[in-house]
């Protein structure tokens, strides 16, 4: 599976989401089948991601993009009405921090 290099859980579908190689691929962890799948159309090495639990995901490329897909209308992450942007950041570019769950900063 090619987007079997990073995971988060994803609070907004209950799914896994998996980052890897041009690939974000929704995993429903009760029955471990592919919900849905998104091939980013650029030149990305997706590494980490996260989402936010609100239908946002952002997703660091090896090649210094971060990949942003907005599928809270949806709930799938490779629906063909999604919001996809791919922008540069930084050279070797491969984390992000989480924004929801553990490791995120704590609610005020």
């Amino acid at each position: 599976m090619p987007g079997a290099h990073g995971m988060v859980f994803d609070r907004f579908t209950g799914n896994l989401l998996l980052f890897g190689s041009t690939h974000v691929t929704q995993v429903d962890p009760g029955v471990m089948k592919i919900v849905s799948d998104l091939t980013v159309k650029a030149p990305v090495t997706l590494d980490q991601g996260t989402v936010d639990g609100n239908g946002y995901v952002f997703v660091a490329s090896n090649q210094g993009q971060l990949v942003f897909v907005d599928y809270s209308g949806s709930k799938k992450i490779g629906a063909s009405g999604n919001t996809v942007s791919v922008q540069f950041v930084a050279s070797a570019l491969d984390d992000v921090a989480p924004l929801s769950g553990a490791g995120s900063a704590p609610c005020s």
